[in-house]
């Protein structure tokens, strides 16, 4: 396994009738397949020459706005434009298994998804809230989580506590685990 997602090596994979389990947990074979072909078109560029690594790949298609290459496929319709970032992204993040958001709220958002269920990634918004810019998800600590509680109340307070047992869930899992994206 490469922390680099070779597009063209992917695509083949997925064309064939027996693609790996693993990669198929972001979306149908024929589906990431298509999702591949279109980054190309929208890098101009042959899937074969297509590498991405880290957290690259999110940068240039960002979650704020669709750019503006990208428009000539998606238009304005920002909801394809996502469904098509997510399944490119579950699939780097599966083939390679290393930090691909540069979000690392995203990033949580993603694990969460993939590897308890949709439900697991409402969570987070709250975390965000909570950590602002100051803290950065790895670096919560016991005491740091009991400090930033204290100021919560009702429904924040229990969606602040989802988001912490969601976190530890994903300390189960070795996805998550091999993203740094998790507290210690």
């Amino acid at each position: 396994m490469s922390d680099v997602m070779d597009c063209g090596r992917l695509f083949d994979e997925l064309s064939r009738p027996d693609p790996r389990k693993e990669l198929t947990r972001a979306a149908s074979p024929f589906a990431l397949a298509t999702a591949l072909t279109l980054l190309a078109k929208i890098e101009e560029t042959p899937l074969l020459m297509l590498r991405y690594s880290g957290t690259s790949l999110s940068i240039e298609l960002p979650f704020d706005e669709i750019p503006e290459r990208a428009q000539e496929i998606f238009g304005r319709e920002r909801p394809r434009y996502l469904a098509f970032r997510q399944r490119i992204l579950d699939l780097q993040l599966l083939a390679t298994r290393t930090r691909v958001d540069a979000d690392a709220i995203h990033g949580l958002q993603r694990l969460a998804r993939l590897e308890i269920g949709s439900w697991a990634a409402n969570p987070f918004y709250e975390l965000r809230r909570v950590l602002g810019d100051q803290v950065e998800p790895a670096e919560l600590n016991r005491d740091l989580a009991v400090e930033l509680e204290k100021s919560l109340t009702g429904l924040n307070r229990a969606t602040y506590r989802s988001a912490l047992g969601v976190l530890d869930r994903l300390q189960n899992s070795e996805l998550a685990q091999a993203t740094g994206l998790l507290p210690r």
